[in-house]
């Protein structure tokens, strides 16, 4: 555990009501990592850089998916979202 950082290797939490709940998020996980991966492999290319110049740095970098929405009713504010990562 990454003593600087002890909230990144949090457990998950898992509804009793969904139990099918870990297969679906880490397959709907996967494909936007996946997809990101794809986003970072182009801009290489269209930036003419070394291939895996982004990617790689993703490659074993923390990758967190939380909810970020918020009851709106209470304030006229945008959502606000924090995206920890390379990008």
């Amino acid at each position: 555990m990454n003593e600087e950082f002890p909230n990144l290797k949090m457990a998950p939490v898992i509804p009793r009501s969904f139990p099918e709940w870990e297969e679906v998020m880490n397959t709907w996980g996967y494909q936007m990592l996946t997809a990101i991966t794809t986003v970072t492999e182009m801009l290489e290319a269209g930036f003419d850089l070394p291939h895996a110049t982004f990617s790689q740095r993703m490659k074993f970098a923390p990758h967190i998916l939380a909810p970020t929405g918020r009851y709106i009713c209470n304030s006229d504010m945008p959502d606000e979202h924090i995206h920890q990562g390379p990008i």
